[in-house]
């Protein structure tokens, strides 16, 4: 009765765990349209990820931690004032 009942159980448990295949075709415009949301979804993801570093940044300024907000910057930023045309790089913003 147990050998019975354990191929049975495994029986059941084998063709639950089949799939069966089913392949979808596709045409050169979805393949197109996949793409284009992948790269959408991709170009999101550093935009949240530049969100939350800027949050950061301004957290910090706010906080008064300007060290460690100068640290955050890239040594290649260009920082440019709205009133004077003068740009200055980050050597010469932090001081």
């Amino acid at each position: 009765m147990k050998k019975l009942l354990s191929l049975i159980i495994l029986t059941s448990l084998i063709s639950c765990q089949t799939q069966v295949s089913k392949k979808i075709e596709t045409s050169v415009e979805d393949t197109d349209k996949i793409d284009l949301a992948t790269t959408f979804l991709n170009g999101m993801d550093q935009y949240n990820n530049n969100v939350k570093l800027v949050d950061q940044e301004f957290t910090q300024f706010e906080n008064g931690d300007l060290q460690k907000m100068f640290d955050s910057t890239s040594e290649d930023l260009v920082w440019s004032s709205l009133l004077v045309i003068h740009f200055q790089r980050k050597l010469g913003w932090k001081e």
